[in-house]
């Protein structure tokens, strides 16, 4: 086994006679549809091939055994003459099946044969009948085919789906391209659809007739060209009926290749490149020394195609100026050349002038005062102030961050505490700088909110700025959600202990102020989470939502936490509910009852007492039995609450009930599903054995039934069935198991189920000893089955059971495992093998032979008559390694070298013998 889809009349008047014309025709026929009841259904529209058609009469008109077959009367005739089969479903009911083919464009009429007569012998009335008219849709051809924004390519290929099949030899002869402007005429191929299989000798003939294929051009199209697709005089295959009108698809015009502009790039981190951008996808393949050249010399070119850009990189001279030649030879992916050579001088403009930051929100200790660094390119001289942000003015500094024009801190009128200077940078060079403050004062700057804004000129004169918001703080914030409350645990920086009596406020963006709670012992503050939310009436939001919270620090200022900047998950979850939510519990004493028997019910109900659970006490309860889930109500009752919040119920089940689910519901306090069943004693046992050895081909089963008073079931019906299936080995067990990736994989054939009976001995046993359904060699290394068996005892009772079980043919299955290595050198293979029994144990001893080959995908054109070809796709094995090895008990591990060759590799192995 290897492994591996007019007169004249005022327009008002006879707008309105027309109506009425119309409408009195329609309650014509809808009356007499109603008064006359011989119908086709669909009455009218389209024929096509396959299609179902239904003609009802009002009395019977053949024989009840001659149901269900069609050698009977055809009351239907199609004009023109349509083939089609027919059966009579019931007495008054035939079905007709339209088998085709159809002319395309072609009119029919169903009418009824004459002379019908009904069961009775009397002759049908055709007054009754009205001839109904139905059309074949026309020839007709579309194409998916969508022109990119670079223009057309050389050769094309346009899909074509025609509505009927036609001849692909008659396809190549009435279909060409076309210049739009001159009427020049180019041949087209025909291409079938491809295959994903390899050419072999004993392939099947390729079709002659489909209903898709593609086009393309014979030669290359001419550049700068509007070029259209005709389809002209095709024919369906079955009719050789003519398409009604010439098909044009206008396709797009043919574009040659065109650089479109050169432009330089630098990055603040050092990064020069040259972009040349084309007007469509550019070769990879032409973009060579000699078809595109940069002066003056640049170390280390690198020349990177990424669709329609051409990137230049390398050691470039930021103060040097550089020609780029491009060759008219440069190809793009359509298949045209640049119309000329060009040359194209490109300088580098420098660095834009800009100031980066790590983060627009910095948290940081008051007592470490500003420590930051950020990247400035191509500056005037820079300057950057600190300021101290108002609780006010929080939510409107961190809205304005990335405005331009005018500086924050002015626009604010905040306070500046502290400010200094760095010199420019220069035009092709990014500069770090750190800013590193402590007030003067002695202590710690007060905890709050400060902004931060860095600015300088550039040489047009504008003003560029980058800001961020520092927060200064000696506290840290953890933040919990539960159901009801948004928790805020407050503790110091410096040692993590928690801060007792600390207010704090939870505010809005706009410094609305929400709510407002004091630390307890823990440092833990709590809030209303329905704090947290917005709140919209009639489309007017008439509460903010939570933004962050503002604490008083004992040494002055405020400390800042902002709501769920963090979250980390865990194994629960929260939601909202209603205060005193009531929580219920039904159950009933079981699930199945007899009808005439009693079924009871209890429950309980609780109420949300602060923390605890409290029983509700005399809540009345309402309640209803009905039928399934949804159905008829059978009893209803109401009942109270005792002292201990529980209640029940009880339902006399009467014994004319219908068998099957009921579901008692109560008022918002649940719901129980229960069955009512029929049933009786079983007066016998059946019992399976497997009897099969797990190494074998055949499953042995033996059954036994004896009465329960100790007498064998003699003579009694064994009605059995078996179902087998490829039974799954875990590849962590053993590796790969079956073959997947072979050239020629071992087919898997459809393994038939079986059934069958016989009669029970006098000793009311039996044995059934069922083979594998295939024949070797085995296509699979294990088989499952499972076994079922109907007991019918002489008293007409029955009793089932069954069983599962597998078999393994051979006393060994090879498991294989491929990794790639990549730690040495040089790139190589891991094969891992390893055999197991039927027992899933480890065993060995056995000779593998092994097979390595490396996968290449291969693309072919056949041509399968003149101007007919059709491409095929294939995987190619090329084998790498061939030996054997012998296996040992536990797994064996091989290295086995390609010559670092990349690509996709797959192992062959089987066991020898």
């Amino acid at each position: 086994m290897n492994h591996i889809v007019s007169a004249l009349m005022p327009p008002m008047l006879k707008s309105f006679l027309l109506i009425v014309l119309i409408s009195t025709n329609i309650g014509s026929i809808l009356a007499q549809e109603l008064n006359n009841s011989i119908r086709l259904r669909p009455g009218s529209g389209n024929i096509v091939p396959g299609q179902n058609m239904t003609l009802y009469f009002p009395e019977s008109m053949i024989k009840p055994e001659s149901i269900g077959h069609s050698g009977t009367i055809n009351p239907l005739i199609f004009k023109p003459k349509l083939e089609y089969d027919f059966k009579w479903k019931s007495q008054t009911e035939v079905i007709y099946t339209i088998r085709g083919p159809v002319i395309p464009g072609q009119s029919y009429k169903a009418t009824l044969a004459p002379n019908l007569n009904k069961l009775d012998g009397t002759p049908l009335n055709y007054d009754q009948w009205i001839d109904r008219p139905f059309k074949a849709h026309e020839l007709n051809v579309s194409t998916k085919f969508r022109l990119n924004r670079s223009g057309l390519g050389q050769r094309p290929s346009v899909p074509l789906l025609f509505n009927y099949k036609i001849q692909f030899l008659g396809a190549r002869e009435t279909i060409y391209f076309q210049d739009h402007i001159t009427r020049e005429r180019f041949e087209a191929n025909v291409f079938l659809p491809t295959l994903n299989t390899e050419p072999k000798k004993n392939d099947p003939k390729a079709p002659n007739v489909g209903d898709s294929l593609f086009v393309e051009p014979a030669e290359p199209l001419p550049v700068n060209r509007n070029i259209d697709l005709v389809i002209d005089g095709i024919r369906d295959a079955e009719t050789e009926t003519l398409i009604p009108y010439l098909k044009v698809f206008p396709l797009g015009k043919t574009k040659p290749l065109k650089l479109e502009n050169a432009e330089t790039h630098q990055d603040v981190f050092g990064g020069l490149e040259i972009i040349l951008r084309f007007n469509q996808k550019v070769d990879p393949k032409g973009v060579t020394d000699q078809v595109m050249s940069v002066e003056p010399h640049v170390q280390n070119l690198q020349k990177i195609v990424e669709g329609r850009y051409v990137k230049l990189r390398g050691q470039f001279d930021p103060q040097e100026t550089y020609k780029i030649h491009s060759s008219s030879k440069l190809l793009g992916a359509s298949g045209y050349q640049m119309d000329e050579d060009t040359m194209n001088e490109v300088t580098f403009n420098g660095l834009r002038p800009s100031i980066y930051f790590p983060s627009t929100m910095y948290f940081t200790r008051s007592a470490i005062g500003l420590k930051m660094k950020f990247l400035h390119a191509n500056t005037g001289q820079t300057s950057w102030r600190l300021a101290k942000i108002p609780e006010h003015k929080i939510g409107v500094a961190r809205q304005r961050l990335y405005q331009t024009g005018e500086l924050l801190v002015d626009q604010l009128s905040l306070q500046t505490i502290a400010e200094g200077e760095f010199p420019g940078a220069p035009k092709n060079e990014s500069i770090y700088r750190d800013i590193e403050w402590k007030p003067e004062k002695k202590g710690p700057l007060s905890d709050g909110a400060y902004l931060l804004e860095v600015s300088a000129p550039t040489k047009s004169d504008k003003l560029i700025a980058n800001r961020s918001v520092i927060f200064f703080t000696e506290f840290l914030v953890s933040q919990k959600q539960t159901r009801n409350e948004l928790l805020a645990k407050i503790q110091k920086m410096s040692d993590a202990d928690s801060v007792s009596g600390l207010r704090a406020r939870l505010v809005s963006s706009n410094n609305t102020l929400l709510g407002t709670s004091i630390s307890n012992d823990e440092g833990i503050c709590y809030f209303d989470r329905n704090l947290l939310r917005s709140v919209t009436i009639n489309n007017r939001k008439t509460k903010p939502s939570a933004s962050h919270l503002l604490i008083d620090s004992p040494g002055g200022g405020t400390a800042v936490a902002f709501i769920d900047r963090q979250t980390f998950y865990n194994s629960g979850w929260v939601n909202s509910v209603t205060k005193n939510t009531p929580r219920s519990f039904i159950f009933s004493d079981r699930n199945l009852y007899r009808p005439g028997s009693s079924a009871k019910f209890k429950g309980m109900i609780r109420l949300q007492g602060g923390e605890k659970l409290i029983s509700a006490v005399n809540v009345p309860v309402s309640w209803k039995i009905s039928e399934g889930y949804s159905g008829k109500t059978v009893i209803e009752g109401q009942t109270r609450t005792d002292e201990f919040g529980g209640w029940e119920t009880e339902w006399q089940i009467p014994k004319d009930v219908k068998i099957g689910s009921y579901g008692l519901s109560t008022n918002g306090y649940g719901m129980e599903y229960i069955q009512v069943e029929e049933y009786r004693v079983p007066l016998f046992e059946v019992n399976i054995t497997n009897a099969s050895e797990i190494k074998g081909n055949t499953a042995k089963i033996a059954i036994q039934s004896n009465y329960f008073h100790g007498a064998p079931n003699s003579g009694a019906i064994a009605r059995w069935s078996i179902h087998w299936h490829e039974e799954y080995i875990p590849s962590d067990i053993v590796g790969m198991t079956n073959d997947r990736y072979s050239k020629d994989p071992l087919k898997k054939p459809y393994l038939k189920s079986a059934e069958g009976e016989f009669k029970l001995d006098k000793n009311g046993s039996g044995t059934l000893e069922l083979k594998i359904p295939e024949d070797e060699p085995f296509s699979r290394a294990r088989y499952g089955f499972e076994f079922t068996v109907d007991i019918v005892s002489p008293e007409g009772r029955t009793i089932s059971n069954g069983l599962y079980a597998y078999l393994q043919p051979s006393d060994q299955i090879l498991g294989i495992d491929l990794t790639p290595i990549y730690k040495e050198p040089e790139p190589s293979l891991e094969l891992k093998l390893a055999t197991i029994g039927p027992n899933n144990q480890r065993t060995g001893g056995k000779e593998a032979v092994i097979e390595i080959f490396r996968i290449e995908s291969r693309t072919v054109k056949e041509e399968i008559d003149p101007g007919i070809f059709r491409y095929r796709n294939f995987n190619e094995h090329i084998k790498v390694a061939s030996f054997n090895n012998e296996l040992e008990n536990n797994e064996t591990a091989l290295n086995i070298k390609v010559n670092g060759k990349p690509g996709r590799y797959i192992a062959v192995c089987h066991l020898k013998g």
